[in-house]
């Protein structure tokens, strides 16, 4: 089973930016896996303490896309 890791700090910057391509491509490649029956971790690293975090684990599409949903609510 196959698991994509998409990291927070870079979900917050393309936020920021308003770089709606890069979430777009990002979550794209994570949806065709959840898709394919893998899953996606958003993590959050501490590189002080060198350090992974899962913020949140999806395993299906209905959770996924309300969350990807949320992210680009104001972009």
């Amino acid at each position: 089973m196959n698991t994509v890791e998409i990291d927070k700090e870079d979900i917050e910057n393309w936020q920021a930016e308003q770089n709606l391509f890069e979430l777009k491509n990002r979550f794209s490649n994570a949806r065709r896996i959840i898709n394919a029956g893998g899953t996606c971790n958003i993590i959050r690293q501490d590189k002080v303490m060198n350090l992974t975090f899962s913020v949140h684990e999806f395993s299906n599409l209905e959770d996924f896309d309300k969350y990807y949903k949320d992210l680009t609510k104001y972009l």
